[in-house]
């Protein structure tokens, strides 16, 4: 009789940009991976996805593509699809970076039902690990509710492509199945009971950390090495080819230490990441003849500058955005992609929509709660939801009101706004936020949306054709003691 046949597979998954403990991981990763290999044991190292993030300049200012010099470093065999580039950067970027990466790039629901996949995107792929075995990996990421239907993307039932991806992979002669899910352990769990042909499930998006691992109450093992680059999974068993299944399964995680040396290799793969970024950083973007500060509080002109730029873009009557879409001011003279970025990393992308007058009052009258100003919420990456900026309209106001009753008169060009009169409403998706936004969500609404243009984009626009800018902060909510209707 054959012998088993040992494996240890290493998995990382949301590292959300973290370089620099990824370069400590690293280190444990080689270290770990040495002995395996020393012990008689075949290796693999697998990332359930969102490595990148938009907090980190180069991946904001390359969308992206310049984290794969890094996740290329790293040796990984396949890696699923997070949503840290093609939610905020579109499936365009996604393209882009998975073009880069010299392993797969797993999403096997990122579709328009039976359409094609996204190019350089992977339903699957079948590994030959040596002893005639064959280890099959899928990947699905998470479908975010109906947010990739802005792509053109009506993504397929989920349970179905879990079973179409099982049989496939059967088909093509894999020996073991592993699962590279960047669904969530909520769903993971739910979808996968009952689908005995998956071995192993490889988890992430939930950030959660199980140190010995789970199983789903039918024996399937999970491995949840948490977040951040903090923690390393691993996974450990032996491959039975009499009976064709996995012995001896034990799933842990080792904890990176903060005093390890970081990898000299993944120390000069993000050098190389960060040199890529640095010609696009000194693109010269245009002038401000002003500093152009940043307020969360109160009105601001960084604010009202991407306000104005919405309002331009779609030809809108007026133009509403959360001062939280920015991160920084923007200092006097030249401006730099590099400053830009640093003043808004934000990923919304624009919209017009039509909204009545008096849903422009209501969503005004929402945002001005000292709850939802201070609000923070991750997707803004450290800032608050802040205060309305607004263009093409003026307000009076008085802030010590009670909510629902502190805006009087509002102005729209040189004409009072009109309750029932329906205006083209330039914004963002930051915006359409049913928990802190002002505008409701209703598709009807919506006339045009750009899903691979960020506000970052819109801006760069505005300086191009409006430099250099004379723009000072303009009184457009103006302060009342009295509030008139």
């Amino acid at each position: 009789m054959p012998s088993n046949i040992p494996f240890t597979i290493f998995h990382t998954s949301d590292i959300h940009g973290r370089y620099e403990k990824l370069a400590k991981l690293y280190t444990v990763l080689n270290r770990e991976r040495n002995l395996a290999k020393q012990d008689g044991r075949l290796v693999l190292n697998f990332d359930a996805g969102d490595a990148s993030d938009r907090l980190v300049p180069f991946c904001s200012l390359t969308k992206g593509a310049a984290f794969s010099h890094i996740v290329n470093a790293m040796g990984i065999d396949a890696q699923t699809v997070g949503n840290d580039i093609s939610l905020p950067y579109g499936i365009s970027a996604l393209s882009e970076y998975a073009s880069r990466c010299n392993f797969p790039v797993l999403a096997a629901n990122l579709r328009d039902k039976n359409g094609p996949l996204p190019e350089h995107i992977t339903q699957r792929t079948c590994l030959d690990v040596g002893h005639g075995i064959k280890f099959g990996v899928f990947g699905l990421t998470a479908p975010w509710g109906t947010s990739y239907e802005a792509f053109g993307l009506h993504l397929p039932d989920t349970k179905d492509i879990i079973i179409e991806e099982v049989n496939a992979l059967k088909a093509a002669g894999a020996d073991i199945i592993i699962f590279l899910s960047h669904l969530g352990i909520t769903d993971d769990f739910e979808l996968l009971f009952g689908i005995p042909e998956i071995d192993l499930v490889l988890g992430g998006h939930s950030h959660l950390l199980a140190s010995g691992g789970m199983t789903n109450g039918q024996g399937l093992p999970f491995s949840l090495p948490g977040q951040y680059a903090e923690h390393l999974g691993k996974v450990e068993f032996e491959y039975d080819p009499a009976e064709k299944k996995l012995v001896d399964i034990t799933v842990s995680t080792i904890s990176i230490p903060k005093d390890i040396e970081p990898d000299p290799d993944l120390l000069r793969a993000i050098e190389k990441a960060k040199e890529e970024a640095e010609n696009e950083e000194r693109r010269y973007v245009g002038q401000t003849n002003y500093t152009l500060p940043l307020d969360y509080e109160n009105q601001c002109a960084i604010g009202q500058l991407g306000a104005d730029a919405l309002r331009v873009r779609f030809q809108a009557d007026i133009a509403i955005i959360m001062a939280g879409a920015f991160h920084n001011h923007i200092e006097a003279g030249e401006v730099s992609l590099g400053s830009l970025n640093k003043a808004t990393f934000s990923a919304a992308n624009p919209y017009l929509s039509m909204i009545t007058g008096k849903e422009i009052r209501e969503g005004l009258e929402k945002c001005l709660d000292p709850e939802v100003i201070n609000y923070y919420h991750h997707g803004l990456r450290g800032a608050p939801v802040g205060f309305p900026q607004i263009s093409g309209l003026s307000i009076e106001y008085s802030p010590d009101n009670h909510l629902g009753e502190k805006i009087g008169s509002i102005v729209i060009g040189s004409e009072p706004l009109l309750d029932e009169k329906e205006y083209k409403i330039a914004h963002t998706d930051i915006e359409l936020s049913k928990r802190f936004g002002c505008i409701g969500r209703q598709e009807h609404q919506v006339v045009k949306h750009d899903p691979e243009i960020i506000l970052r984009d819109v801006i760069e626009r505005y300086f191009k054709d409006n430099s250099p800018l004379n723009m000072q902060l303009e009184n457009r909510w103006k302060v009342t003691q009295k509030v008139v209707k």
